[in-house]
């Protein structure tokens, strides 16, 4: 691994740890490359990277636009709880909160009386921090990221977007630690792993008796699968695999 990554990883798990409830944060520059990682106290959440886009440069002196964009935009879109257009609020939706919804909040969002972006901002506001590291180039950046999306940090791979699964029978669950947000943090197994391709078969009913002609989808995350956050392939090796081969 060069150095860079190194120091990189190291400030991804040990640097600065600020929560989304303090968003806005001016340590977070605005218009750079770089990695972060989403935590829910010891426990690794999420691991993503933001830049891609922009020109590669080290020079913190030169001045910058005061349009959002980077590091600092995606970390603001993350904060904001907003599913359109971001990944992370997505699978923090599909995972950690819907299978906790009553049917009174399903029925209330479904007449527009109540609002699941809103849901989804105060349990990202609420429960997680995140780390964060500059780099010079996306290129870097894409690498850390797969690096720490592979191998884990601390011991474990990412919570919501890992490139390998260990176990599909096993539920996952975000462990508790007493935060005011008021869900029950386990994770259905039943909704990664059913069935859904089959005609007519979702998490939440039967197969009918009859045949339907619309097929329920099923979405999961594959090893050479774009990643959604950057949309590069997910694929290759990482910074400690091309250490290990050069030693």
């Amino acid at each position: 691994m060069t150095d860079n990554g190194n120091v990189a990883l190291a400030e991804l798990r040990d640097g600065p740890l600020y929560r989304f409830a303090d968003w806005p944060n001016p340590a977070v520059p605005n218009g750079r490359i770089g990695v972060y990682t989403i935590w829910h106290g010891d426990q690794l959440i999420y691991v993503g990277m933001a830049g891609r886009a922009l020109v590669p440069s080290s020079d913190t002196s030169e001045p910058v636009s005061a349009k959002l964009a980077g590091l600092r935009s995606r970390l603001a879109s993350h904060a904001s709880g907003r599913r359109s257009g971001d990944q992370f609020c997505v699978y923090v939706f599909d995972r950690l909160v819907l299978p906790v919804l009553s049917r009174q909040q399903i029925q209330e969002a479904a007449r527009g009386q109540l609002s699941l972006d809103d849901l989804t901002r105060q349990l990202i506001r609420q429960s997680f921090g995140y780390r964060f590291t500059l780099l010079s180039d996306a290129a870097m950046a894409r690498a850390v990221e797969r690096d720490i999306q592979r191998d884990g940090l601390v011991g474990q791979p990412p919570l919501l977007n890992p490139l390998r699964r260990t176990s599909r029978s096993a539920p996952l669950e975000l462990r508790n630690r007493g935060e005011p947000f008021s869900h029950r943090w386990t994770l259905l197994t039943d909704l990664l792993t059913t069935a859904v391709d089959d005609p007519g078969y979702s998490w939440i009913t039967h197969r009918p008796a009859t045949s339907v002609s619309r097929r329920i989808r099923q979405l999961r995350t594959d090893l050479d699968d774009p990643n959604l956050a950057t949309d590069q392939k997910v694929g290759g090796s990482g910074f400690r695999a091309r250490s290990r081969s050069r030693s």
